[in-house]
């Protein structure tokens, strides 16, 4: 079988997760909806973010007392296999929707840094190399984050407290302008970002070399994240008011380019490494949406699948513009799902994760009755 799966390390595993979940919550928020009233981000996607640790948590106790090997099994053997792999396929495409924002988000960033570049002059240089490393599969997806991620960490410090000078409390108000219903969708919102990454690791137990080495990794990562997530949203929300960040979309890209450090713009220096740190995400989500569709339909191989995804995101990417304008419909779909993320699949997950530590409760108690 050509699955692409090899082993890597703790390490490797927290600095992938750590990255998509960061640039999840950097690159993938919709300014006009998240900004209408006033600033609750530094609130909604934390809360967000909590709501999907614990639902990994509970997905990870649910695959230890069933005794599964990963995620995958266990929904098959808490529904079967038909429900089992209806729920997978969900899984594969919302980890295939997770590319759309952040890339079409840093591809905009970058016309901008390249003096309004066409999108397909910038994504003719970046897309296939998203496409190659989801071709590499998932050994050199961990070795890549790896190297990049102490410079990820490094473009986000430098960039929080260079611009600490510029902070005013004021522009925090009103600290919560979005009524109940905006915060629970926007909380719902972030759900559909920040589990599938974190599915997508317990679906790949057999080269994180296993469930509790998945576990402590989603973990450790989750909660780096949880911290920088809520400190960036919280400065964002210190250098702009709510009227100012409705128009941004990619309001931390805007921090950057107000800092200087020893008479050099740091802002060129941070744009690389998130690109890189995007490429490398979507690259993950790609070959992870591959990997579960092999595995959900017997397939042997990955490549074909792959190579199927990523030419897709290239299309869509590169002219989103034109589909947004031609299919308004679909466009407004593409915008509703991460709304009904809760939903979609956080409930699913739930209830399977309940129904296999019934089942397997069951199971014990019955093996104990036929002992005695």
């Amino acid at each position: 079988m050509n699955l692409r799966e090899g082993r890597i390390g703790t390490r490797e595993t927290i600095n992938v997760i750590g990255i998509a979940l960061l640039i999840n919550g950097m690159f993938s928020i919709d300014s006009a909806k998240a900004y209408a009233n006033g600033n609750s981000t530094f609130i909604s996607l934390p809360l967000a973010l909590a709501l999907s640790g614990a639902a990994f948590l509970l997905i990870c106790y649910a695959i230890r007392r069933s005794e599964t090997v990963n995620l995958h099994t266990m929904l098959e053997y808490s529904f079967g296999k038909v429900i089992g792999k209806i729920i997978t396929v969900l899984i594969c495409l919302a980890l295939v929707s997770l590319v759309y924002g952040p890339l079409v988000n840093i591809l905009a960033y970058l016309r901008i840094m390249t003096n309004d570049a066409s999108s397909t002059a910038v994504a003719s240089f970046i897309l296939p190399v998203m496409v190659a490393l989801s071709w590499m599969g998932l050994e050199t997806i961990g070795r890549t984050a790896n190297c990049i991620s102490l410079l990820f960490l490094l473009s986000i410090a430098v960039i929080i407290v260079v611009a600490a000078d510029g902070y005013e409390t004021h522009r925090l108000y009103p600290l919560i302008g979005n009524d109940v219903s905006d915060m629970a969708m926007f909380t719902s919102s972030g759900v559909f970002k920040f589990l599938p990454p974190l599915l997508l690791l317990l679906s790949l137990t057999g080269g994180t070399q296993g469930l509790g080495n998945a576990k402590r990794s989603g973990l450790i990562a989750s909660l780096i994240a949880f911290v920088l997530i809520t400190i960036i949203q919280l400065s964002i929300g210190l250098t702009y008011n709510y009227t100012e960040l409705q128009r941004m979309s990619i309001p931390f890209s805007q921090i950057s380019m107000l800092t200087e450090t020893l008479g050099i713009r740091f802002d060129r220096f941070a744009s690389m490494i998130w690109l890189i740190g995007t490429i490398l995400t979507c690259s993950f989500y790609i070959y992870g949406s591959s990997f579960l569709y092999a595995k959900c339909f017997n397939q042997r191989d990955i490549r074909p699948i792959t190579i199927c995804i990523g030419t897709a995101a290239i299309l869509v990417c590169t002219g989103s513009d034109n589909i947004s304008k031609t299919f308004e419909w679909a466009s407004g779909l593409i915008n509703l799902i991460p709304d009904l993320g809760f939903a979609i699949l956080l409930i699913p997950l739930a209830a399977a994760s309940i129904v296999a530590i019934v089942k397997s409760v069951r199971s014990d108690k019955k093996k104990r009755n036929e002992a005695a």
